[in-house]
């Protein structure tokens, strides 16, 4: 199957939207509820939610301000998948690209492939609204 690709806009610098994308505050503030995530390549993340819902995995690539690349694993999930976000400095903003990769074929990745659509789209208005 395809990667799912998500876009946005965000009205902010590159360095403050990276923030987002490379800090426990920063993936708390738009995210998730609870957040373990030293910015380093080849450390372990945790993204948590009240619900008790989570996302674990690497950091396989952070470069500064303009990739973050994770493994990915949520409850649920056949296997591990893969997020790279790319940003690009606009004039008044920064665009956000999201691509969600390795996910595969299937029933289970059915559902897996539609809980990760609605969280990135959920999540790129909420990151969209803190800006």
């Amino acid at each position: 199957m395809s990667d799912l690709v998500f876009k946005r806009v965000i009205p902010a610098p590159t360095e403050e939207v990276f923030y987002a994308f490379s800090s426990e505050q920063g993936w708390r503030d738009w995210l998730c509820n609870s957040a373990r995530f030293r910015p380093l390549s080849g450390r372990n993340f945790q993204l948590s939610w009240d619900s008790g819902w989570f996302a674990a995995g690497s950091i396989l690539t952070l470069d500064r301000p303009h990739t973050v690349e994770l493994s990915w694993h949520g409850p649920g999930d056949p296997a591990t998948s893969r997020v790279s976000i790319r940003l690009q400095g606009l004039t008044g903003g920064t665009e956000v690209q999201i691509s969600h990769a390795g996910l595969g074929e299937g029933e289970a990745w059915e559902r897996a492939r539609a809980e990760v659509q609605k969280g990135w789209e959920m999540g790129l208005e909420n990151l969209e609204s803190i800006f």
